[in-house]
């Protein structure tokens, strides 16, 4: 049974809307995916990358990545506490853990959170180190390992909700875990178990909400996909029925981590970015989900150049529509081939734009985009026709404040968009009143 508290805060997290998503580490701006592939063999080997990120580190005040990060209109913040790319290192001094950070990063973390009004959720991986190393060498001794695995994850848990107060703990890695299981012929399920990681972070806090890639109720309040509109595992996903978050990474974080070289963009590709990347804002929101936008930094916690531009740039858009995005809801969105139609109380949202230009984001999920056009939308291209249950009283242009004209029949809205300007901006907010 889900807590009033715990059920407040999956509302608080689907009226958020957007969040910043972070990767950062050793291996930022250094490690190449394409050179030996998402993990280092052993600790040793990352060691001298740890005291590199260590020292290059030191001088950081993370106060300085929220106040920006408030300023762009975020309301959460999602952090990499470990990865396997960073073979496991952990951002804290651990109790439970040996591969730590004596620098309490997850403790000013947390400060800055609350500092600038966002909420932490705090991302885990299934895993431990050498979880990787031993599924490359065929899984030996799987019930003690993943006994001991678990194990050690349910004091992780604990001790990560009890000093940091987290509203959410993300577990990350379910794809790659079911897939290799299901590979070896061993139920995924059976070895991992969903109920114990939750029975532990509730025994601390029975209020924290947790997130995975699919959704095992009631352990799992909420999903996260890598793609828009589809999940790891090939379905269609919106808002409409579960909390949902969609993550993407931007040019300066290609492969979630820093990139190994700088990313320069000439003005007209800066432009054409930024441009894409609100309309990829509007699309996930429009469907009833979050957007969760990855920065990753350099060793020195240095935020790329051309990612501040581009979240700067979506920050006026958030702030300038505002009372269009925080706390909307799915409605209609997949009929409609202009845009999309989302809720928030009694009112109403048209978001016009035209998104086919949108899979040239320069993201490492760039390939993956092609493949669905299911999502794509031609703007003002169209009559603008909508359905609406109840009677049409008013519809404003947010964009300028202009009232629209319209004609009701039945359901059916027409609004007269003849004579509107579109180039001037990349998304059009209409407001439905009736």
């Amino acid at each position: 049974m889900k807590t009033k508290e715990r059920l407040n805060r999956i509302e608080t997290y689907q009226d958020a809307k957007f969040g910043i998503f972070m990767h950062w580490g050793a291996m930022s701006g250094i490690w190449d995916a394409s050179d030996g592939g998402w993990v280092m063999k052993s600790r040793s080997a990352i060691l001298p990358y740890v005291k590199q990120f260590e020292e290059n580190a030191k001088e950081l005040e993370v106060n300085q990545w929220f106040s920006f990060f408030e300023e762009i209109g975020a309301r959460y913040f999602s952090f990499v506490s470990q990865h396997c790319v960073n073979m496991y290192y952990n951002f804290y001094p651990s109790d439970v853990m040996s591969f730590c950070s004596k620098r309490d990063y997850l403790a000013e973390i947390s400060e800055a959170c609350q500092a600038h009004h966002m909420d932490l959720i705090i991302y885990q991986p299934l895993g431990v180190e050498g979880f990787h190393r031993w599924i490359e060498e065929g899984m030996p001794d799987c019930d003690v390992f993943m006994e001991n695995m678990l194990h050690t994850m349910e004091l992780q848990m604990q001790e990560l909700v009890a000093r940091y107060h987290p509203q959410g703990i993300w577990l990350d890695g379910w794809p790659f875990f079911k897939l290799r299981f299901t590979q070896a012929g061993k139920d995924p399920l059976q070895y991992f178990k969903f109920d114990k990681i939750a029975q532990a972070v509730h025994s601390v806090d029975p209020d924290v909400i947790i997130g995975n890639k699919e959704l095992f109720e009631p352990y799992i309040d909420y999903t996260s996909s890598e793609y828009i509109f589809s999940d790891h595992f090939g379905n269609r996903i919106s808002g409409e029925k579960v909390p949902s978050e969609v993550t993407e990474t931007l040019p300066g974080s290609i492969d979630w981590f820093a990139n190994a070289e700088p990313v320069v963009l000439t003005k007209e590709e800066l432009e054409k970015q930024q441009r894409i990347f609100v309309k990829r804002f509007f699309s996930v929101v429009g469907m009833g989900m979050n957007y969760l936008l990855n920065v990753g930094p350099n060793q020195k916690g240095e935020i790329a150049p051309v990612d501040c531009q581009i979240l700067q740039y979506m920050g006026n858009y958030i702030k300038r529509f505002s009372e269009a995005i925080y706390g909307a809801r799915y409605e209609d969105a997949g009929s409609y081939s202009w845009g999309y139609l989302v809720r928030k109380g009694s009112e109403h949202y048209l978001y016009v734009l035209d998104n086919r230009e949108i899979v040239d984001a320069i993201t490492c999920h760039n390939s993956c985009q092609k493949e669905d056009t299911s999502w794509q939308k031609v703007g003002l291209a169209v009559p603008l026709t909508f359905n609406l249950e109840g009677k049409c009283a008013d519809i404003t242009l947010l964009n300028d404040g202009r009232k629209i004209s319209f004609q009701q029949s039945d359901t059916l809205v027409t609004a007269d968009t003849s004579g509107l300007e579109t180039e001037a901006d990349d998304v059009l907010i209409f407001r439905v009143r009736e």
